[in-house]
């Protein structure tokens, strides 16, 4: 990343300490690889950069929380070990391919296809995670993915990686995931009073609520497609993220704790929007590797006075205005 001298004397000391931090974020694979990828079966004991891109495309299928712990991670590392097979099988179930944990000719057809021609994936723009222009907070930097902790390229690498993941919660359920904030540049962050070290000025973060899914359904379901931190607020949105695969921050599992009842808590202590996001569950497409959970329903109980369990059907807004109203706490 280059930062011109001018810059570097406008940042203050924790702006430049951040930028510095900032190089051992996630590094974008070689862009020969959109041609690559695919030419060559890929099984256990493959390594290279086309196993990194598989992985990042199959991460969120590794856990359903019965065959392995919810809190375990899959590396994305370009080899090609247990994990990967295991995330690879519980793709070519879900996608109604042959199981054999291997990745070839169909599998990469389906993968492919999850692939728009701007490298966003098919149910996701990168507009979706653009910065928003708010009403209280707006900067220069809305509708791009500038002026975050890394540049702008960084940034839109790791949004890929968040969409795959999000592609995965998607088909859980088949159900429209409805983003209602993305990337943040760091004086917008600033504004909506977002936390220090938030996950949406890397681009590895997002808010926002599915189609006629319960927002507590939602959280148990990010817990099966490998979202590290998951928050939740009192009004119709989660907060998800990818933060163990952001070098530039690591941390571990964050999730919800809960109250003597078992109802997900806010930051703050409050109750969440949704109430109960246990037990997890792997929505309709149960896994081919490892036992499958029982599809138990959470119990609905909204904060909605009106006793509804779904939110707007067509996700237009997270409340009644854009982020930086409806937005009263981050990570």
């Amino acid at each position: 990343m280059t930062t011109s001298r001018h810059a570097y004397r406008c940042l203050g000391a924790l702006a430049i300490s951040a930028l510095l931090v900032s190089a051992a974020v996630i590094t974008p694979a070689p862009e020969a690889l959109a041609s690559t990828f695919g030419s060559r079966t890929l099984a256990r004991g493959s390594s290279g950069a086309d196993v990194l891109e598989l992985q990042i495309r199959v991460a969120g299928w590794y856990s359903n929380c019965a065959g392995v712990p919810c809190h375990e991670h899959f590396p994305l590392d370009s080899s090609f070990g247990t994990k990967t097979e295991r995330a690879v099988k519980n793709f070519q179930k879900a996608y109604g391919l042959p199981i054999d944990g291997r990745a070839d000719g169909d599998d990469f057809d389906k993968l492919k296809g999850l692939e728009r021609s701007d490298g966003s994936t098919l149910h996701f723009s990168w507009s979706e995670f653009h910065e928003k222009k708010g009403t209280r907070c707006s900067t220069s930097n809305a509708g791009t993915f500038n002026g975050g902790r890394v540049d702008a390229k960084t940034v839109r690498e790791n949004v890929r990686r968040l969409m795959y993941r999000l592609e995965v919660l998607r088909h859980r359920r088949v159900s429209p995931v409805y983003i209602g904030s993305g990337f943040r540049s760091v004086n917008y962050n600033s504004c909506v009073k977002g936390a220090s070290q938030s996950q949406h000025m890397y681009g590895t973060a997002m808010d926002g609520k599915m189609k006629h899914v319960h927002q507590g359904h939602m959280r148990g379901l990010a817990k099966t497609s490998e979202f590290h931190g998951i928050f939740c607020y009192d009004d119709p949105h989660n907060h998800l993220d990818i933060r163990k695969d952001n070098p530039a921050t690591g941390g571990g599992f964050v999730w919800p704790s809960t109250d003597p009842s078992g109802r997900d808590r806010t930051a703050k202590g409050g109750i969440c929007y949704g109430g109960y996001s246990s037990p997890p569950t792997t929505g309709n497409h149960p896994p081919a590797e490892g036992p499958s959970l029982a599809e138990v329903s959470v119990r609905l109980e909204d904060s909605a006075t009106d006793g509804t369990d779904v939110e707007d059907p067509e996700g237009a807004a997270m409340r009644d205005g854009p982020e930086d109203v409806w937005m009263s706490e981050d990570e």
